[in-house]
């Protein structure tokens, strides 16, 4: 079938189960490539677990695994946690993103603006990056009411000393409008389309000599 979207796989894998073992993969794959040497120190893999992957008391012991194999390099992995995934408000969520800060991995909290209770999330949980959903920015600098919007989560993010991302950004007048706005990070079809590791590497050398800022992260496809 080629390369098949995650929105068409990923609720079959939720259905069935298997988003298990699908997850505990792509986090024992994520940490065989950060190790990489051909990867720059200053990249980072963004992880995306599943509510129910983020549910299971056994992730704890898995990522336990990974932070000694990866000996204090853990925290250039980052597990993208839905506000779905939060929203569950349970003593055993408190307790798991308080283990995951003790193992040191990076934390974002992904489809930000798409919840119900976003603020008060960013106050709550111990985050390092906030990744601003795609729907606000497809319309930016023309709904001026998006824009508004962005530029308030730009400002709230830099205040809380959160870094935030731009995520799909596709046009250019988007990625001049974000720089304007001082957004840390932007990424999306603009710079690239999904990489295979190989192909990243080879495109990570052809942008060497250019002088245009990119995205400093590797973005592994996994549950959502």
């Amino acid at each position: 079938m080629g390369i098949v979207n995650p929105a068409d796989f990923i609720p079959i894998a939720e259905s069935t189960g298997d988003i298990m073992a699908l997850g505990r993969w792509v986090l024992r794959e994520a940490a065989h490539l950060v190790q990489d040497p051909r990867l720059p120190a200053a990249f980072s893999i963004a992880v995306n677990v599943s509510v129910k992957q983020f549910a299971d008391p056994k992730l704890i012991g898995l990522l336990e695994e990974i932070a000694q194999q990866l000996k204090g390099t853990q925290r250039r992995i980052d597990l993208e946690i839905t506000e779905s995934a939060l929203m569950l408000e349970s003593v055993e969520v408190k307790m798991m993103l308080r283990d995951i800060e003790r193992l040191g991995f990076g934390v974002a909290l992904d489809d930000f603006g798409t919840g119900y209770s976003s603020l008060s999330y960013l106050t709550q949980l111990n985050a390092d990056t906030v990744k601003l959903d795609k729907s606000f920015l497809d319309e930016i600098p023309v709904n001026t009411k998006h824009a508004a919007f962005v530029s308030s989560v730009i400002l709230m993010a830099k205040t809380l000393g959160l870094k935030l991302v731009a995520e799909g950004v596709e046009r250019k007048d988007q990625l001049d409008w974000l720089a304007l706005n001082q957004c840390d990070t932007v990424q999306g079809y603009l710079f690239s389309r999904p990489l295979a590791f190989p192909d990243l590497l080879s495109w990570l050398e052809r942008r060497t000599a250019q002088p245009e800022v990119i995205e400093s992260r590797l973005l592994i496809v996994g549950p959502t």
